[in-house]
């Protein structure tokens, strides 16, 4: 629904103005008028464009977002590896010391 509210008079053309129309044709971006049969068939294919649009978006959101969590969980796997490093480190150096003695 949001597409009607931002269309314009260029937008939509009528067949013939002084009847309803059956038929309404729609310029989709670049392309050349699109005939919308039927005015409840225009609103359905309407919103599918707007649907489409918002897919878009969503899908580009949930890239954003995995690639943020992938992200952090590197970060994560590397913060534990560190640990466990240390962790190594000071049983190594206690063990030594234990030899040592």
């Amino acid at each position: 629904m949001e597409i009607f509210q931002s269309l314009k008079d260029e937008d939509v053309k009528w067949r013939a103005p002084s009847m309803i129309p059956d038929e309404i044709l729609y310029r989709c971006g670049d392309l050349v008028w699109v005939p919308l049969l039927r005015i409840w068939r225009a609103v359905g294919y309407a919103s599918l464009l707007v649907e489409k649009t918002g897919l878009k978006a969503r899908v580009a959101e949930l890239e954003r977002s995995l690639h943020q969590h992938r992200s952090r969980n590197s970060m994560t796997e590397l913060k534990v590896s560190r640990a466990k490093n240390e962790e190594l480190k000071r049983k190594v150096e206690e063990l030594e010391a234990a030899l040592q003695n």
